[in-house]
């Protein structure tokens, strides 16, 4: 008599395609340099995962860090422009004025006074310190800019790969389902045979059978429970109470074409931490400059106008107004060493940024590099699960077929089932690997993931 478990040959053909609804997959854009365009993981995902996504980008508190960072350093470098301009301020004053030898032998004069006026200064920048200021909090303003995109690009990716472990959780959930139901029918259909005094089927057949159904079960309770722990990591991800109350549906996507690295100059103009590092190191050099200019003279061109009466009728007289201008010329001296100091901080920073700007563009390099390998090896990974799932349920059907036939014991079905089982089970993990290894290349890359991603993040700009 033959005994197979249900449902084996359609859920080893599920395990080894991957397929989307609809036809074909849909393979991404790539640009003439051989990056993904704008929404690679847009083009091969469902709409569920870019709402996800939107969600995170809402809520999140990283994100709206960032944002708010952004928006310091744009009034940073706007307050530190108005240097370059003149100042004007409008003044009145009242005031009375005592004179004389003292106030006790009653020979003091008291006199009233008021004045109004406007009065205005400028800094010439004669040496340039000023617009090295300003230039050095144009460039922070810039890197906090890119440092935003680069946050949104990582909440993104982090989404995605949450949503790709829970997909995976899932199938990891269902086919273990799948395997305490056959795992039931087996056992049924055993006792039956056993009961029916089949001289194959002895008492240990009925044993083990018994004992792999409830360690299925036991497997299954284990499954639901790590689906239960990445939905809810998901939720806490974007911001929502962490309930559970997620079931993701559809199947895994194409990744596509391997995307190709391009000129390593080109690597250094798109990703976000780079752009950073370089502004940062721009705005250290301003910094410096600046600090080294402070040992220079100033020059500060002042000018007042207004009027000057002993009672406040007279105010608007204008023949009682008065107006000065002049030059004034600051050399600094000495401070303290306070100068010196500052200089010195400066050019401590500046090697910082240098150091800074080298560690992360080789990190870069590096994450390229790692990912194109990566993205290679998986792919061979796959490939080669793909025919292990292929062999392992062809051979688990033998064995079930020839354990019906009394050609071989329960022990060697069972042990073809589990390697059967390990093999579906591994393929579920490469798939979720392979779209994780894809989302890493392509951050990597500098590329994006969501469209509305990159423009959300070029209008904060």
């Amino acid at each position: 008599m033959l005994v197979v478990p249900v449902g084996r040959r359609r859920s080893a053909r599920r395990c080894c395609l991957a397929s989307r609804p609809g036809g074909r997959p849909k393979r991404q854009a790539v640009k003439a340099d051989g990056i993904p365009g704008d929404g690679w993981l847009e083009d091969v995902a469902d709409r569920e995962l870019a709402t996800w996504v939107r969600r995170a980008l809402d809520n999140s508190p990283d994100v709206r860090l960032a944002r708010s960072r952004v928006e310091s350093s744009r009034q940073l470098a706007r307050m530190e422009a108005s240097g370059l301009y003149p100042s004007l301020s409008a003044y009145a004053s009242g005031e009375r004025r005592f004179s004389g030898p003292g106030l006790l032998n009653g020979t003091s004069a008291e006199r009233d006074g008021y004045a109004w006026g406007i009065q205005t200064s400028w800094e010439a920048d004669v040496w340039g310190r000023i617009r090295d200021i300003a230039g050095r909090a144009v460039q922070e303003r810039e890197a906090s800019t890119y440092d935003f995109k680069g946050v949104r690009l990582s909440m993104a990716g982090m989404v995605a790969k949450a949503w790709y472990s829970v997909m995976a959780a899932r199938d990891q959930r269902d086919l273990a389902m799948e395997t305490l139901q056959s795992y039931e029918a087996s056992t049924e259909l055993v006792r039956n045979r056993y009961e029916s005094g089949v001289a194959e089927v002895s008492a240990l057949d009925l044993r083990l059978a018994r004992a792999t159904t409830e360690s299925a079960r036991a497997a299954l309770a284990d499954r639901e429970s790590e689906l239960s722990r990445e939905v809810k990591a998901l939720q806490v991800l974007v911001g929502d109470y962490p309930d559970g109350r997620i079931e993701p549906v559809g199947s895994w996507p194409d990744p596509g074409a391997r995307p190709l690295c391009g000129q390593p100059s080109g690597l250094l103009k798109r990703r976000p931490d780079v752009l950073a590092a370089d502004r940062r190191l721009a705005a250290a050099e301003a910094r410096t400059g600046a600090a080294r200019k402070a040992r220079m003279p100033g020059v500060v061109f002042q000018a007042e106008g207004g009027v000057t009466a002993e009672d406040t009728e007279d105010l608007g007289d204008m023949d009682l107004r008065q107006w000065s201008a002049g030059v004034q010329l600051n050399q600094p001296i000495w401070s303290g060493g306070r100068i010196t100091a500052e200089s010195g901080y400066a050019d401590s920073l500046l090697e910082q940024a240098r150091i800074d700007y080298v560690k992360v563009v080789n990190q870069a390099f590096f994450e390229v590099e790692q990912g194109l390998v990566a993205d290679r090896l998986l792919q061979d990974k796959f490939e080669a699960v793909e025919a292990s799932v292929e062999h392992a349920v062809a051979a688990e059907q033998l064995a079930w077929e020839q354990y019906g036939s009394g050609l071989v014991d329960i022990i060697t079905a069972l042990e073809s089932h589990r390697r059967a089982l390990n093999a579906r089970q591994g393929m579920i993990e490469v798939r979720k690997e392979r779209m994780i290894s894809r989302i890493n290349l392509v951050l990597a890359l500098g590329g994006s993931l969501f469209r509305e991603v990159d423009q959300e993040s070029g209008n904060k700009q």
